[in-house]
Order: structure tokens, then C-alpha cells, then sequence
């Protein structure tokens, strides 16, 4: 500082020299100037001597240049916290988590070939066989023949559905976490097995109604085994627009280690992640790892293969494998870059900087 002061004040001490020196030439044209040429030539190169190394606009130009350098590697480096996109895919499997009790109801014909329910806390038909409880939810039932449909089910908040196509005739349901109801009509020549245990066939009869009677079936979804709806329907079963916190495309494979390996189940389909407009098409047995999502379930179709879209958000999306996955979230910078309005408010700010500068440098020089 006190430099800074000195250079300031000989700066001025020349500068009077200078004005000095012209005014006595223009009034004596002919005077003897070489002394006072001297000390401004003294002033000069003192004043050279201290001056610093940076100046201060440069200085301020590389700290300026550092943390633009630094904002951007960051701005490069650190994901967005959540990116919308819009998934489509088709698959042989898919288990989902509602973010909201979710309910279906309709007229779902089946196969009469085997109908299966498992791991149920109670089944009911009054009509047609007397009350089975248990408190265990190890109840199950077996329906063979007759008219058979799906009219009813329902899952309570965060309850997790998946839905399996092992083959493209049987469609196995499993729902977990949360409480589960639904419903079956059977009309027609049928036989019933069922049982309030595992190897338990207490009831075992034959049943022949001409008017639909209704089954009904609820499973509480706390235990460890989930409640299993394996069933062939003739319709394909459709879902609308659910709320749903999470999705995977996967199957759960035991191997003869005791261990158990997840296999990507998806056979084809797209993700656009709607803030970068990129668009990016998924292979088949390619894994997808969906984590942190909200969203909107709208279509799913469950025909020979399970079809869905989802539009929503997602704090991650990986592509690949767990221990060599590509994350397709984009980059802060990314997502800056392909925001307009953003675009256009930051280059309106250095616009105006810009003149405000060149302003400051002309005037205060």
C-alpha cells in the first residue's frame, strides 16, 4: 500500500514537471530545458523501478480466468439433482412401487387351466366354500376349469407390484410391503384345492354355478414371501396413469452358490431425457437403473410382453452394469446450456458488464 502511495504521488510530481516544461517551451521557445528533461527522465525511470510486476487489471483478469476455469469444471463434473424423462420399453418383466394407493378394476378373462393364488391371508366365497384364514398368510388356492375373470385388484400406499412373463402364457403377479384385495368370478364346471398352509389342502371340491360367484382374496404383504397371483389371461391386462416411486426391469435368478443374480429383462426400448433432448435407445438384456424417481405410470400393457411408458424425474439413470454403468443424468453445464432463457439472461448479463467495462476503462483511466 504504502508503495502504491509513492508511485501515485511521483506519477503526479511528473505529470506537473510535464505540464511545467511545455508551458515554458511555448512562452521561450529557445530556453534551455536539458536539467529539466533530466528529472522527468529521473521520474521515469524511478517510477519503473515501482512499478509492479502484475498490474492490477491483469491480476484481476487471471483470478478472473481461475474461477471461470474452476465454475466451469464443476459446472462439468456435478449432475443435475433430478432430470425429467420419458421412458419407453418393452420387457419381460417389471416391478414397480406406488407412490399412491392404487386400485384396477375390470373383467380380465383367464385360462381355465390353472389359476393359482399364494402367500393369502384370507380367501372367502361365501357361495362356495367357507372362510379360510391365516394369520400367517400362508393361505393359497388353485382353480381348475370353469369361467374365470379378474375383476378386482387393490394395493395400498407404497405397496410393490411386479409383474412377470416367464412365458407368454402365464403372467405371475407379486405384491409386497403393503396390503393387498382383490377379486375373481368363476361360473361354470370348476374344481377348487386350497389350503390355510403349505401342503394343507383342507378344501378340495368340485363346483359347478350358473350365475358368476365372487372370490375374494386379500394378503396383508408384510412377510418375506410376497403374495403370488399366477394366472393366463386370455386380454392383455393395461394400467393407466399410476403414480409410482420406483421401476426396475429385472428378474431375480438364485444360483446353486446360495447367491442371487438380477438379470436385465428389458428387450427393447427408448429414454429421452427431456432437458439435454437426448434421445437413447436401450438393447435388449441392457440393465437400467432408475433411482430416486416421481413420476407418472401411463400406459403399461401386459400382453405377451409387458409394455410401458413412464414420464417423470429421476435423481439417477444408469446404463450398464453396477460396476461399470454410464450415467446418463447430464452435467449441470449440459443442462444450463440447453436452458434458453437461461442462455439468454447470462449473455444479457456479460453483454452489459461488457459495456459498463469498457465504460469504467475510458472514463477512470
Amino acid at each position: 500500500m504504502r508503495t502504491r502511495r509513492l508511485r501515485k504521488r511521483l506519477q503526479q510530481r511528473r505529470q506537473t514537471e510535464l505540464h511545467a516544461l511545455v508551458s515554458h517551451l511555448l512562452e521561450h521557445p529557445q530556453a534551455d530545458i536539458a536539467d529539466r528533461v533530466r528529472r522527468l527522465e529521473t521520474y521515469t525511470e524511478v517510477l519503473t523501478f515501482l512499478q509492479p510486476r502484475i498490474s492490477r487489471e491483469a491480476m484481476l483478469s487471471v483470478v478472473v480466468a481461475i474461477i471461470s476455469l474452476a465454475l466451469a469444471g464443476f459446472l462439468w463434473s456435478v449432475r443435475v439433482a433430478e432430470t425429467r424423462l420419458t421412458l419407453k420399453v418393452q420387457s419381460t418383466s417389471v416391478a414397480m412401487q406406488f407412490a399412491k394407493p392404487w386400485s384396477w378394476r375390470g373383467n380380465l378373462p383367464l385360462e381355465p387351466r390353472l389359476v393359482t393364488l399364494e402367500a393369502m391371508t384370507v380367501l372367502e366365497s361365501p357361495e362356495l366354500f367357507t372362510r379360510l384364514v391365516s394369520p400367517r398368510g400362508d393361505a393359497w388356492l388353485q382353480v381348475v376349469g370353469g369361467t374365470i375373470a379378474l375383476v378386482a385388484l387393490h394395493l395400498e400406499e407404497d405397496g410393490r407390484v411386479e409383474l412377470d412373463r416367464r412365458t407368454a402364457e402365464t403372467l405371475e403377479i407379486y405384491t409386497r410391503n403393503a396390503p393387498l384385495v382383490g377379486q375373481l368370478t368363476i361360473r361354470g364346471a370348476a374344481r377348487l384345492k386350497a389350503g390355510i398352509a403349505t401342503g394343507d389342502a383342507s378344501l378340495h371340491t368340485p363346483v359347478d354355478v350358473e350365475i358368476p360367484e365372487t372370490l375374494s382374496f386379500r394378503a396383508e404383504g408384510q412377510g418375506a414371501v410376497p403374495a403370488k397371483l399366477r394366472l393366463s389371461p386370455q386380454e392383455p391386462l393395461e394400467i393407466h396413469n399410476a403414480q409410482v416411486q420406483e421401476l426396475r426391469f429385472g428378474r431375480e435368478i438364485p444360483t446353486e452358490a446360495g447367491e442371487i443374480t438380477f438379470v436385465p429383462t428389458i428387450l427393447s426400448g427408448s429414454l429421452l431425457l427431456r432437458d439435454v433432448a437426448e434421445s437413447r435407445t436401450l438393447r435388449e438384456g441392457e440393465p437400467l437403473t432408475l433411482a430416486g424417481i416421481r413420476g407418472r405410470l401411463v400406459e403399461l400393457h401386459a400382453g405377451e410382453t409387458i409394455s410401458l411408458q413412464f414420464e417423470g424425474t429421476a435423481r439417477q439413470v444408469w446404463i450398464g452394469p453396477s460396476d461399470a454403468h454410464h450415467d446418463l443424468a447430464p452435467s449441470l453445464l449440459r443442462y444450463y446450456y440447453h436452458r434458453e432463457p437461461l442462455t439468454f439472461f447470462w449473455s444479457a448479463v456479460v453483454f452489459f458488464w461488457g459495456i459498463l467495462w469498457s465504460i469504467r476503462t475510458t472514463v477512470f483511466h
